[in-house]
Order: structure tokens, then C-alpha cells, then sequence
């Protein structure tokens, strides 16, 4: 097979996976706040316990949807709904510490905020823009320790993910993202110790 053909495959094999990803982390986005909405009200509501354990919930079942598509390309893919868990229950006192002055009612004043997503406040939607990258940016540092050993140039995940993060929408993170895991992907698999499977 010549080297156009090769090429044209591994386009093919690009375009299914970023769709893919962008499909599959939208739903898990969505699910995964439906499911983390209801452990919070079922666990103590807006308390210290119910908010970060849904919070928690969200970034679990949007971790297993990607996993769906990583579980043939990196080892020890089934650590990537944990450490999104675990990258997610680190990430929201952060957030909420970033954006709120310490009190009894940072954690409602958070919630009640990210619920109420408004497009014409330009304040509140910058605020919304701030805390999704640096929730992502957190998220995606503790999922770069699963990466960095595993696909070429694995740090500039970190970044993509704030970036990701900041554009708050589920479907136009969820691309931005994808198409960074593509190109990383791509560079990985001219290394003779790839971890790619085609």
C-alpha cells in the first residue's frame, strides 16, 4: 500500500475519532450534570458534602464517555475516569476559592451561578469563562499524568484544556480538545514505542 493511501486512511481514522470525542463528551457532559445534579440534592443539597460529591459525579461519567474512545489507544485507560474525578473534586473549592470571598455561601453563590448561565450579562459570562478553564486546567493536569508518558507532546494538554474550558459550551470544548488528542496522537504514532492502536 503506498504512502497516499496510508494517509488518506489515518485522515479517515482522524475525522472518526475528533467526531467521535466531540459526540461522546457532549453526553457525558450532559449526563453527567443531570446524574450530579441529583447525587447533590439526594446527598445534602448545596452543603459542603452534596455540591463537591455531584461535582465529582459530573467529571466521572464525562471521564467513562471518553474513555469509550481511549481504551484502545492508551494503557491504562480505565485510570481516566479516575483521575477526571479526582481532577474534578480538586478543581471546585479551586474554583469556587477564585471566584468567590470565603464564606458560608460561596458554595450556593457558585451554584446558583453556574446554573444561570446568562449571554447577555457579559460580567457573569466572563466569570463562567474564568472558572471553566480553571476547572479544565486542573482536570487536565491530573489527566496529563495518565498522558505524559504515553503520547508526544502530552503537556500541551494542560493549556488546550483551560482553553477548552473557557469556551463553556460542552460541544465547542469537547472540539477543541479533540482536535489537540488527534495532532498528539498523530505525532505519537511515528515514535517506535507508540502506544496507538489503529
Amino acid at each position: 500500500m503506498n504512502n497516499s493511501s496510508n494517509f488518506a486512511m489515518l485522515k479517515s481514522a482522524e475525522w472518526k475519532f475528533w467526531l467521535g470525542w466531540i459526540a461522546l463528551s457532549t453526553i457525558g457532559s450532559l449526563l453527567g450534570i443531570v446524574a450530579g445534579f441529583f447525587v447533590t440534592i439526594l446527598t445534602g443539597g448545596l452543603s459542603a458534602n452534596g455540591f463537591p460529591l455531584g461535582w465529582t459525579v459530573v467529571w466521572a461519567i464525562l471521564g467513562f464517555f471518553q474513555w469509550l474512545l481511549l481504551k484502545r489507544r492508551i494503557k491504562r485507560s480505565s485510570l481516566w475516569i479516575a483521575v477526571s474525578a479526582i481532577g474534578g473534586a480538586i478543581a471546585l473549592p479551586v474554583c469556587v476559592l477564585a471566584s468567590y470571598s470565603i464564606s458560608t455561601n460561596a458554595l450556593s453563590d457558585f451554584f446558583s451561578d453556574f446554573l444561570s448561565l446568562n449571554l447577555n450579562n457579559s460580567y457573569k459570562l466572563f466569570s463562567l469563562s474564568k472558572i471553566g478553564a480553571i476547572n479544565e486546567a486542573i482536570v487536565g493536569t491530573a489527566q496529563w499524568f495518565l498522558l505524559k508518558r504515553q503520547i508526544s507532546r502530552a503537556g500541551w494538554w494542560i493549556p488546550v484544556s483551560a482553553l477548552g474550558g473557557a469556551m463553556i459550551l460542552p460541544p465547542i470544548s469537547a472540539a477543541i480538545k479533540g482536535l489537540a488528542l488527534v495532532l498528539m496522537f498523530r505525532q505519537t504514532t511515528s515514535k517506535p514505542d507508540s502506544y496507538i492502536q489503529e
